[in-house]
């Protein structure tokens, strides 16, 4: 009896460790929430938890789309804070992307969150220049889009430790 205690014991401490294993790809701004959210559905799946585990994977899921919105639109809403174009508002979205995949390959532990806001920045004040605007108001719009966009990167950090937080209190409640 003894053994199959501490064998279920073992296998959630293992499935625990996959979930913070996925919590530190979140805070290098990898899909880490994404990897937690499959392995808590794996663990669904393996216990065969009741009907409303499904639920709770789909609330899971919910936070998780919320989080990756708020992180895809932080520079977004820095240009608009500062009412700047909505061209750069928009493209400033892609350039926080191509930032972010660019600053994974020059610096790949925080690189991703850097090249993010840099990119952002880059794109804001590029598209502000050509539109017309001062040079000095473009970097102000720019600077926000770049702090819009770490802002973001915190928010989703918070929104991963939450959801990893849940995923363990969940797997270890019963």
């Amino acid at each position: 009896m003894e053994t199959m205690v501490v064998a279920a014991w073992l296998e959630k401490a293992v499935w625990s460790l996959l979930v913070l294993a996925g919590w530190g790809l979140a805070l290098l701004a990898l899909p880490g929430i994404w990897v937690m959210w499959g392995i808590a559905a794996a663990y669904v799946w393996r216990m065969a938890l009741p009907a409303d585990s499904w639920l709770w994977l789909a609330q899971v899921a919910g936070v998780g789309l919320v989080a990756e919105l708020i992180e895809a639109l932080g520079g977004f809403w820095g240009v608009r804070r500062e009412k700047g174009s909505w061209g750069a508002s928009f493209l400033t979205a892609g350039g926080a992307i191509a930032g972010a995949i660019a600053g994974s390959i020059l610096l790949p532990l925080f690189g991703t969150v850097l090249g993010a806001a840099a990119g952002a920045y880059a794109v804001a004040y590029l598209v502000l220049r050509k539109k017309g605007y001062q040079a000095a108001r473009s970097r102000q719009i720019a600077w926000t889009a770049a702090w819009y966009q770490l802002l973001a990167y915190i928010a989703k950090t918070i929104a991963a430790t939450l959801i990893a937080g849940w995923i363990l209190w969940r797997f270890w409640q019963g």
